[in-house]
């Protein structure tokens, strides 16, 4: 099975950083799902429209983003 690790934050250039895992061993057929979840989950809790998803990511411990990311289970 086709799949990958998903890395949040990072950089290029001047501002080179390593970024972290926070999803690993994700089935390539998951990896669209799970990618709009994490934009749907940026665009719901940033602190306003100016702020960037590295911005966004690094608010948050790695278990909270995944919280946010995941989805949520219904309650009857």
């Amino acid at each position: 099975i086709e799949g990958y690790h998903v890395f949040v934050g990072g950089g290029y250039g001047a501002h080179q950083e390593i970024g972290r895992q926070i999803f690993s061993s994700i089935a390539a057929e998951q990896a669209p799902a799970l990618i709009e979840r994490m934009l749907l989950a940026y665009l719901r809790c940033r602190t306003d429209p100016t702020e960037s998803f590295k911005d966004f990511t690094r608010r948050f411990e790695t278990p909270k983003l995944r919280e946010l990311i995941e989805p949520q289970e219904a309650t009857v």
